[in-house]
């Protein structure tokens, strides 16, 4: 994978995603997560271990540029974690379920976007929930199951879009189609 084409790209759907999450906000607190298209989309492709760091390393940035409101009177809070964990997660799962379906359509991919980002948004839930119980001084406020369900669904509109263009933008990424053949010589029949 090459991580300088990968950088970019990240920097690039962070900034969408934080740019424009204010304005595609339905429903109180359902917004698409172009972060998450863009993990989705590398995890259809990429080996194992790059893979997981950039699913990582995705929502630890979505952790640390998201800070979450308490409950009543406070200030903002960044919790480091929820988001990153459940990134991590999403990619795993994907790259599990990559095997079973047809990735090069473009309607799977957004199919498996929808899955994994509401994967993603359980696991993190769960994580914000455990350490509501484990520390009751702070009790963050957290988005419903439905609004995340929303988010979830939300988000295949970004993954299909980006899903569409990944055939250009895989090379960027030193990524191929493993359904492709790869060969690099040539041979000569006699």
């Amino acid at each position: 994978m090459n991580w300088p084409a990968a950088a970019l790209l990240l920097y690039l759907a962070l900034a969408v995603e934080l740019g424009v999450r204010g304005s595609l906000t339905i429903a109180g607190s359902a917004a698409p997560s172009v972060v998450m298209a863009l993990v989705v989309c590398v995890a259809a492709y990429a080996p194992l271990v790059p893979l997981l760091w950039f699913a990582f390393i995705a929502g630890l940035l979505l952790d640390v540029t998201t800070p979450l409101a308490p409950v009543g009177a406070g200030e903002s809070i960044v919790v480091i974690g929820p988001r990153a964990l459940g990134f991590l997660a999403a990619g795993g799962l994907v790259y599990v379920l990559r095997g079973f379906l047809f990735v090069r359509n473009s309607v799977t991919i957004t199919v498996l976007g929808i899955t994994v980002a509401a994967a993603a948004a359980i696991v993190g839930q769960l994580l914000l929930e455990a350490r509501s119980i484990t520390d009751p001084d702070v009790v963050l406020a957290r988005p419903t199951m439905i609004g995340v369900l929303l988010s979830s669904l939300y988000t295949g509109f970004p993954t299909l879009l980006l899903a569409m263009a990944w055939r250009w933008i895989m090379p960027w990424l030193g990524l191929h189609d493993p359904t492709q053949r790869r060969s690099d010589r040539i041979v000569i029949q006699r």
